[in-house]
């Protein structure tokens, strides 16, 4: 079994499905959550210098043109 840790998540907008910012307990990175259609306001935010992932979040058509989730995971390069 897993040991328990504890996450802050820092919602800067105040809106829980807009970006969010976690931070866990005893590791020095960052999480970030951005909705796709945020990123470009979002990549400019000074704490994006420093060493994290993100998560781009949004919706593509499928074949058959249904609304499918998507997601791109990645790292800042600093």
């Amino acid at each position: 079994m897993a040991e328990p840790f504890t996450l802050h998540i820092f919602v800067p907008s105040g809106d829980p499905e807009g970006v969010r910012i976690v931070e866990r307990m005893n590791w020095t990175g960052r999480g970030y959550v951005v909705p796709r259609d945020r990123w470009a306001e979002v990549k400019a935010r000074g704490e994006l210098t420093q060493p994290g992932v993100y998560i781009l979040i949004g919706y593509e058509p499928d074949e058959l043109g249904n609304e499918r989730p998507v997601a791109y995971i990645g790292q800042t390069g600093h």
